[in-house]
């Protein structure tokens, strides 16, 4: 392993650790190098830009968190199965990503290219899947009717991880519903909601 990988390994760590709280604006270099325990100059060695190197960090991350997302997940199993273990797969990775997640949506709000790219890419990868699988399953819907159960998937399923995590935490809401609100990101709980939607949406596949 060269001395230079190695390097530019130890600033993505630091901006793994870093960027959930400070975004893209306040992570500098001055921050990456005290967290990496690099120089500022070394920094500017190894990668072009700031935009050149948070590509970098967001396109590791994405690989660790979600490089199980990918055409042949689940080929084995059946394509109704697969859609269910997908969006199962789904929610438990969406839920442990919130806080890179709401503060990727915040800077591309903000306009950040890079941020808006990665997650961009993210979304139409799960959508290209997505959508094969539930043309498998249910080849006589008409596209406007697979845009439609995809997206009542989407916002019933994964929206709703970050809805439940991002109230517990500004705590907007009374104590005593908070609890009740973090129960629905249960392993079983996110089972269940992922069960309840493909019943609805193609309960006639579920008893063939």
């Amino acid at each position: 392993m060269s001395l230079d990988f190695s390097s530019s390994q130890q600033f993505i760590r630091a901006a793994e650790r870093l960027y959930p709280q400070l975004g893209y604006q306040k992570l500098s270099v001055r921050a990456l190098a005290a967290q990496a325990q690099l120089s500022s100059g070394l920094f500017h060695h190894l990668f072009a830009n700031k935009d050149d190197f948070m590509a970098q960090v967001f396109a590791q991350h994405f690989q660790r968190a979600f490089g199980w997302l990918a055409p042949e997940f689940a080929a084995d199993a059946p394509p109704l199965e697969r859609l269910r273990r997908l969006y199962f797969q789904a929610a438990l990775s969406l839920r442990n990503e919130v806080p890179w997640i709401t503060r990727m949506m915040i800077d591309s709000a903000d306009n950040v290219a890079t941020a808006q790219q990665s997650m961009q890419d993210l979304v139409l990868r799960e959508f290209h899947i997505v959508r094969q699988m539930v043309r498998e399953i249910a080849p006589q819907l008409s596209n406007e009717q697979a845009m439609l159960a995809i997206s009542q998937m989407q916002t019933s399923i994964l929206l709703p991880i970050l809805a439940a995590n991002t109230f517990s935490r500004i705590r907007v809401v009374p104590d005593e519903l908070r609890r009740p609100i973090l129960q629905q990101l249960t392993d079983e709980a996110l089972a269940q909601r992922v069960d309840w939607m493909i019943k609805a949406l193609f309960s006639a596949k579920e008893t063939q």
